[in-house]
């Protein structure tokens, strides 16, 4: 079973770092693994500390012997979650400086909300990975988390692929009048997504994104158009999307450091009487 790769610790937050606790938990995706998890560096007066990890996965590739517009690879998106009180979990802050973190000669992406990064090779190549000791600056003041507080850490990791930016088709071509079926207005032809700009659906025009009879009414039609805006995502630009599909594995454990509140809400049927521990 793919499961989300995770390691915690518990930690005392001081200057000292004492290991309180360890407890390794199995970690399975594509074989990715979090271990030996650990908070090293701490800087009581800007607030912040390093957490520490070993990080493996399989069958990792970048395609390009140097970084090019159309290079793809694989990659892990690694984030956090600190506990300071029983049963309550934050998701850690961390810096939104690639230099505050070192991937062991892997490149390390951080968002930029700071709420986790992505671990990647830093040119072409394929194989198996193991990194010791990644380093990722967690700002745990941003997480109103005190200096000498006792912390639970819990380390996620999940496989990714990083698709470039683009232009593709939408629609097959296909003269059959299938349901749904995306065509560029007033032909038969597949649609192409040149940009990120808006579009215009439904019309004739054939710059616009039309579709064949649905099962269902559009709010467009060859007679009625609307607009797609600009800030909606066309597919244009680059991103990343999961390796994987997200097994039960993998959500139970993001939802065993979620309040039974949060956790209820992403109940799709009858809530428990208390989250799992």
């Amino acid at each position: 079973m793919k499961k989300l790769g995770m390691n915690w610790i518990q930690h005392g937050l001081c200057l000292a770092l004492s290991l309180i606790m360890f407890t390794a938990s199995g970690v399975r995706a594509n074989n990715v693994q979090v271990s030996t998890v650990t908070l090293t560096g701490q800087n009581a007066a800007s607030q912040y500390t390093n957490i520490q990890f070993n990080l493996s996965w399989e069958n990792s590739w970048r395609d390009a012997a140097a970084p090019s517009p159309t290079d793809n690879w694989d990659a892990v998106w690694v984030f956090a979650k600190v506990s300071d009180a029983p049963g309550l979990w934050k998701h850690a802050t961390l810096s939104t400086n690639a230099a505050d973190h070192n991937g062991q000669g892997y490149t390390v992406t951080p968002s930029p909300d700071g709420k986790g990064v992505f671990i990647h090779r830093a040119a072409g190549g394929q194989g198996n990975v193991s990194l010791t000791n990644v380093l990722l600056r967690w700002n745990y003041g941003s997480d109103v988390i005190t200096s000498g507080a006792n912390v639970t850490v819990r380390v996620f990791a999940v496989e990714m692929v990083y698709v470039p930016q683009g232009a593709f088709f939408v629609g097959d071509g296909t003269t059959t009048a299938l349901q749904g079926q995306f065509i560029q207005g007033g032909t038969t032809n597949p649609f192409q997504i040149t940009s990120e700009a808006a579009l215009t659906l439904g019309g004739t025009a054939a710059t616009n994104l039309a579709s064949q009879t649905g099962s269902y009414n559009d709010d467009f039609t060859s007679a009625v158009t609307k607009t797609l805006p600009d800030a909606y995502p066309k597919g244009f630009n680059a991103f990343y999307c999961m390796k994987y599909e997200v097994s039960q594995q993998q959500y139970a454990d993001f939802r065993n450091t979620l309040t039974l509140t949060q956790s209820n809400a992403n109940n799709t049927g009858t809530s428990g009487g208390r989250p799992n521990p």
